[in-house]
């Protein structure tokens, strides 16, 4: 997985794509349901709300109490986990 990350990562900047140009109202709803579908640690809020603040969007603590009363717990990345996430990665269907 990380090696297809920095591969991705080098695409994007051959082709002068910047993370302002992808990282959208809608890219950081997904993430907020991404980290609370997986309990997801409190340092994740931390960096998206900056993330939010650098692209000059506002992303308010509501927001992430709305997507989390709708988001169903699914796993844990606790180190002592039972799961792998190649294993849910497989039969997850995290939003795109």
């Amino acid at each position: 997985m990380s090696e297809n990350t920095g591969k991705q990562i080098v695409e994007l900047v051959r082709h002068n794509i910047r993370p302002r140009d992808i990282m959208t109202r809608e890219a950081i709803e997904n993430a907020i349901t991404v980290t609370m579908a997986s309990g997801g640690s409190t340092n994740a809020i931390i960096h998206l709300v900056a993330i939010s603040q650098r692209l000059g969007m506002k992303l308010p603590l509501e927001t992430f109490d709305a997507i989390s009363a709708k988001t169903p717990f699914i796993l844990t990345f606790a180190r002592r986990a039972n799961t792998r996430w190649r294993n849910i990665s497989r039969r997850a269907a995290f939003p795109r």
